[in-house]
């Protein structure tokens, strides 16, 4: 009885190894198929139902994988920081994000107020939220030679930009963004040197140039060390708004998204952003309608005004006034620290894990193919189906909006359509502007107190 319970134990495992090593699973994935929270008694007790269920399973011999594949929502990337009130809807539930809150694919962010954030994703792809805006992390994929970002921009002012292996051109510039300094992340917030004392010449006390070239250079210094670690793997961008799509490997763009009006886009020049060594790409913009499978190149450097419709495009009447509001990402340098110190700790595998199961088993993500039209690899297929389905859905979209609109004005009411004010950048900038040059007391001889490099004592004392 013993060796015949012992041998039952045995085939139990064997099959339990041979299924394992069969089937993909994902990390910190349930395995069972069944989703007792939301089982319907009468679904489950049906015997019809059963049989056309168990017909299906035998017809599609690899069920499992798809379902858990299907249900498998990954990590597409975490917050860096946020000012004010941002909310995190995911599913029926939102919470206020914080420094590391994870964003997974299909949440929703919302800037509520005069709320800023800066996000991190996975592939290190930083994205800036201004006030009033909402965004949805739709997908990130993990391809073979190429990562894949689809994201939808539904309203308000956000930028987006690709990590360039590039080192930045060392200037004296200040830093902008400077609202959400300190950072919660302490390692990344600006460091400086000390100033040596000199009787003949006090006013070189004033001058703070060296100190913002060390932040800069420790920048260049962590890019070179994450180069030297991580394999040259691009990212393929799929960015979404309401009336246009646009598409294009490592991008840096900026977004203006205006409900019910024309929305604005510019493609940023890598000589603009301070980038020395990195050769600009023109991204593709896809236009709506459910026949219209046209694209246009972008003109790098140039805003571009997309009419209500998404049926055309041009160049900005007035560029001028996105200026103010542009200028604050030009040179996020603690930002873009953060985004280095924080892919070293969660990046590296994406990059250099080219093993699926691996990825699936110990990072909890899925290994896609490749793009290219002549590959015809899943994530290729995948492509071709967004832009398809996105045209027609995103279209339909805008023809019930203007249905919707023309009955309300039939009724003598009035409709408010979305404007682009300061109120997109308004306290950052004067932030920017009010706020003196940081002279740490690293460069005075005076005592340096604990207290105040301790990032809880701040926290206790409200100090950003």
């Amino acid at each position: 009885m013993n060796k015949l319970i012992s041998t039952l134990i045995i085939l139990i495992m064997v099959n339990l190894n041979l299924r394992a090593a069969s089937d993909v699973y994902f990390k910190d994935q349930k395995r069972s198929m069944t989703r007792w929270e939301s089982l319907e008694p009468s679904d489950w007790l049906n015997f019809d139902y059963w049989k056309k269920a168990s017909k299906l399973k035998d017809e599609v011999p690899k069920w499992e994988t798809i379902l858990q594949e299907k249900r498998l929502r990954e990590i597409m990337g975490r917050v860096v920081e946020c000012v004010g009130d941002c909310r995190l809807f995911r599913g029926r539930g939102f919470n206020s994000t914080n420094y590391r809150s994870s964003i997974r694919e299909g949440d929703e962010l919302i800037t509520l107020g005069d709320s800023y954030a800066w996000i991190f994703l996975m592939d290190g792809t930083l994205v800036r939220v201004s006030p009033d805006t909402s965004v949805t992390f739709k997908e990130f994929n993990v391809g073979k030679k190429e990562f894949f970002v689809h994201i939808r921009v539904n309203s308000g002012n956000v930028v987006y930009m690709n990590r360039s292996r590039s080192p930045l051109k060392e200037v004296t510039d200040r830093e902008t963004d400077q609202i959400f300094l300190p950072l919660e992340f302490y390692e990344a917030n600006p460091i400086s040197g000390t100033v040596e004392v000199n009787e003949d010449n006090l006013f070189a006390l004033l001058d703070d140039s060296e100190n913002k070239l060390i932040n800069v250079r420790r920048l260049n210094q962590l890019i070179k060390e994450n180069n030297e670690n991580i394999s040259d793997k691009k990212t393929f961008n799929f960015l979404v708004m309401p009336n246009g799509t646009l598409t294009g490997y490592d991008l840096n763009v900026e977004m203006i998204v205006l409900l019910g009006n024309r929305s604005y886009i510019k493609q940023r020049a890598s000589e603009w952003q301070g980038l020395a060594e990195q050769k600009d790409e023109a991204g593709l913009f896809y236009f709506r309608g459910f026949e219209n499978n046209q694209n246009y190149p972008m003109d790098v450097g140039n805003w571009q005004e997309i009419d209500v419709s998404g049926r055309s495009i041009r160049p900005a009447e007035k560029p001028e006034l996105f200026s103010f509001g542009e200028i604050l990402s030009k040179r996020p340098w603690s930002i873009m620290v953060a985004r280095e110190l924080m892919m070293k700790n969660y990046s590296l595998p994406f990059y250099n894990e080219t093993d699926p199961n691996v990825l699936a088993l110990e990072h909890g993500y899925r290994m896609w193919g490749e793009l290219g039209e002549d590959k015809k690899d899943d994530l290729q297929k995948r492509l071709n189906y967004l832009h398809e389905y996105t045209r027609r859905i995103e279209t339909s979209n805008l023809l019930a909006a203007n249905q919707f609109v023309k009955k309300v004005e039939q009724r003598g009411d009035d409709v408010k359509r979305f404007e682009y004010s300061n109120r997109f950048y308004k306290t950052a900038f004067n932030y920017y502007i009010r706020r003196e040059e940081n002279t740490s007391q690293d460069n005075t001889d005076r005592e340096i107190l604990n207290s105040t490099t301790k990032p809880l004592w701040k926290r206790i004392n409200g100090i950003r």
